[in-house]
């Protein structure tokens, strides 16, 4: 009814021009001006059914047709080949133009065949391409053609030949209906009953039971110097990778078990094997000679194996400790002899000669002149199961740990690393080191690399950005094998190999393919208060404020690995890392014009150049706009206003009632200066009496003590004298002698009979030149005066004689 051919589309394909053509089982119509054209065999065109449809380089379209061959339209004007001009078939299904121009044609019976210069060639099984039948062509980036079979797989050119991929070697069917390169460079393989399936060159060459290895779990290997690559599985035996072919030795050919988890190149050329439950055997000239526990062995549970200086053979067990095979004998070395546990995981022997053993749960442990040490946690090391032991061009030992990540033992002192400091697994299987001095570590979770340097530099202070491969870069799986020694080897050419439980990983670290295709971001959605917000201009409405923004990168080589940085112009101050989260969330965001860009780095660390932006509006509610801010802007300013008039009021009048207060305290301390005043004049006048009456006071004391020392003397005197002659009358009696002239003169001596005697009258001061005499009493001795001076009497011994006794 539109004018389409037909409602079955078999073909779409867009000119130079932009025009869409359509192959239809209608003939061929084109889509132009809003309408379409069909083209039949009244126009020409002889075919109904269109199959496939491409433009050359002069803008001729070439058609290719379910029976009726090739056609070529150039000017409206069809031309047609079919098998009488060379073409293989009539059943056109696939068309593709290669980088010189030539037209490669897929047909249906015919195989494959190619138009150049007006000649047809055909390609088929005797070039190496299996089936008749293709369904799709496709010329990639590199220039290389890819053909899609019915039945027969997929399939590469190179150089005159093809060389295919089925499902033997990993195709997830061999019915490959379509073809598609990414702008990755990935190629994306479309199939009619596997699926989609995505092929690329990865970083990791994987060998596994397709390739010829006995057994997809491996568990240890050895690169011997000539290139050759010993590999020992889990159930599968031993194999030799040499010349890119597999051998295999198994318990049919000697090996003494099938579980293979150590291996030894002695400095004789011998092949050292340690099984899980065999012992260990010695292979050379294609024969085994195995070593059990009855032969000595002190275990036949064999993890590890080391040679030493001397060339004696160490065998590590899963139960019994050490065993020192030298001269055909064995030697036992367990915990009694300071070994830290008897679970040996891995050995090795220094460049000094020490032997280094690590345990499962007892540490680490070294043999050197005769004497045993063993690390542990309380030492530094990282955990006490010791998985593996690599000793680096400084001799620094590297210690891989289980559960504790990597320790460094430097001058007996260990520096550890874990996933708190950014080291991508704490469990470490195996330590490589590359050409450039980095450190490969294996683990549960893939393989990493760690620059050395930056390790050493670091000692833990910045965190450590490892790069991690996994499946996404061509393993079969993340998880590598460990508990066996060597659990990686380095080949002679510096190729590094890793054993896993999907085969053997084999990586050059000089030749890492680098994707230098940066992802396209894109910013899907934004969510806000329960709607979605899409297109460049997003505007929110008033109160959506809480935001969550979805964005992607459409890198499809490792998307899980794509890392993401965003910012909010406007709202964040610098870029937000998010890691490989998809989203961006905000809260409380204010009304305004915000701008959110996002930028993305792809598997390799390569950032998109330009961020991918768009445009966010959230708009404000009333009391946010400007017209709000103004109106309380404009409120604010008049409350001011009145508020300060209110303010000048109210200081005015406290100005008016400090003046009062002032006046009234001025008054009030005028009036207290003048009572102080006169309290003070009060004070010196009563000062100037006590004074006076002090003088006073002072006069009349010193009269009283002049009047008391008169009478004193007065009565001290005649007391002496009274005294002196009452003593001579006391010696009188006793001698028996008169004493009455004693007596006598007591009485004249007496006060008031003196001054009867002299005329005086009693109580009349005696005059200072008054002198009483003794003379009356010759034999008395004393003598009595008063001085003018000290105002005092005084009696002083008139004659040292004695008086002769007399009698009363």
């Amino acid at each position: 009814a539109d004018g389409l051919g037909a409602d079955v589309v078999r073909a779409l394909f867009q000119d130079g021009k932009g025009r869409v053509w359509a192959g239809t089982n209608g003939g061929l119509s084109l889509f132009e001006g809003g309408r379409f054209r069909t083209w039949r065999a009244a126009d020409g065109f002889t075919s109904n059914v269109v199959r496939a449809i491409r433009e050359d380089a002069q803008g001729a379209l070439w058609i290719g047709t379910n029976g009726d061959g090739l056609f070529r339209m150039q000017d409206g004007v069809f031309t047609r080949f079919t098998r009488k001009e060379g073409l293989p078939s009539d059943l056109v299904f696939s068309l593709a133009f290669d980088k010189q121009g030539a037209l490669w044609i897929g047909t249906n019976g015919g195989g494959l065949a190619r138009y150049a210069e007006g000649q047809f060639r055909t390609y088929g099984a005797s070039d190496g391409l299996d089936g008749d039948i293709i369904w799709s062509i496709l010329e990639d980036a590199g220039g290389s053609l890819w053909v899609g079979t019915y039945g027969a797989g997929l399939f590469r050119r190179e150089g005159e030949r093809f060389r295919g991929l089925t499902t033997r070697t990993g195709l997830s069917s061999d019915f490959v209906r379509a073809l598609g390169q990414d702008h990755e460079g990935s190629l994306w393989i479309g199939t009619n009953t596997g699926g989609l399936a995505r092929l690329r060159d990865g970083k990791f060459t994987t060998y596994t039971t397709r390739e010829g290895l006995p057994s997809d779990i491996a568990k240890t290997v050895l690169a011997a110097a000539d290139g050759t690559l010993w590999v020992g599985t889990s159930g599968g035996g031993l194999a030799r990778l040499k010349d890119g072919a597999f051998e295999t030795w198994s318990r049919r050919d000697g090996l003494p078990h099938d579980f293979v988890q150590a291996l030894l190149l002695d400095r004789q050329g011998g092949l050292w094997v340690g099984t899980n439950g065999g012992g260990v055997a010695r292979f050379a000239g294609g024969r085994f000679h195995t070593y059990t526990a009855r032969d000595g062995l002190v275990d036949d549970h064999v993890a590890a194996l080391v040679e030493d200086g001397e060339g004696a053979v160490w065998i590590g067990t899963n139960a019994g400790g050490l065993s020192r095979f030298k001269d055909g004998r064995f030697t036992r070395f367990t915990r009694e002899e300071g070994l830290g546990a008897n679970l040996v995981m891995a050995m090795l022997v220094d460049r000094h000669g020490a032997l280094w053993v690590g345990t499962d749960g007892g540490g680490l442990t070294r043999f050197a002149g005769g004497k045993a040490r063993t690390f542990t946690v309380a030492d530094g090391l990282a955990a006490d199961s010791v998985l593996c032991l690599y000793e680096d061009g400084d001799g620094g030992l590297w210690v891989g740990t289980s559960g504790g990540g990597l320790s460094h033992l430097q001058d007996d002192r260990f520096t550890t690393f874990s996933t708190r400091d950014g080291l991508h697994d704490d469990v470490v299987f195996s330590i490589l080191e590359d050409g450039r001095g980095d450190l490969w570590l294996s683990g549960n979770r893939g393989i990493s690399r760690v620059p050395k340097r930056a390790l050493l530099d670091g000692e833990g202070a910045r965190r450590l950005e490892p790069q991690v491969f996994g499946i996404a870069d061509g393993m079969k799986s993340n998880e590598c094998s460990g508990v066996s020694q060597p659990a990686a080897t380095r080949l002679p050419d510096g190729r590094l190999v890793f054993p896993t439980t999907r085969g053997i990983v084999v990586i050059d670290p000089e030749r890492l393919p680098r994707n230098e295709t940066p992802p396209r971001v894109v910013v899907e959605e934004l969510l806000a208060s329960g709607a979605r917000y899409g297109g460049a201009q997003r505007v929110l409405p008033p109160g959506a404020a809480n935001w969550e923004i979805r964005f992607t990168a459409l890198s499809f080589l490792a998307p899980q690995r794509v890392q993401f940085k965003y910012r909010l112009v406007g709202f964040d101050d610098d870029w937000v890392d998010a890691g490989t989260r998809r989203s961006a969330f905000y809260t409380q965001v204010p009304p305004g014009h915000y701008a959110f860009e996002v930028r993305a780095a792809n598997n390799d660390g390569v950032w998109s150049d330009a961020p991918a932006r768009t445009e966010v509006t959230l708009r404000p509610r009333f009391h946010q706009t400007r017209v709000f801010y103004a109106m309380v802007a404009g409120a604010l300013m008049l409350a001011a206003a009145l508020g300060y008039a209110a303010h000048v009021r109210g200081l005015h009048a406290r100005r008016r009632d400090l003046e009062r207060l002032v006046q009234e305290r001025t008054r009030a301390l005028t009036e207290q200066q003048g009572r102080a005043e006169e309290a003070r004049v009060e004070a010196e006048r009563q000062r100037e009496i006590a004074e006076r009456q002090k003088e006073i006071a002072q006069q009349a004391t010193a009269v009283k003590t002049e009047l008391l020392q008169i009478a004193a003397h007065d009565l001290k005197n005649p007391l002496q004298v009274v005294l002196g002659h009452a003593e001579m009358a006391e010696v009188s009696i006793r001698e028996g002698r008169p004493f009455g002239e004693f007596v006598g003169h007591i009485w004249a001596t007496w006060p008031g009979t003196s001054s009867r005697r002299t005329g005086q009258r009693p109580g009349t001061r005696v005059s200072p030149s008054t002198s009483w005499s003794t003379a009356p009493f010759p034999c008395s001795g004393t003598r009595t005066a008063w001085s003018k001076w000290s105002r005092t009497w005084s009696a002083t011994p008139s004659s040292t004689r004695r008086c002769p006794r007399r009698s009363w």
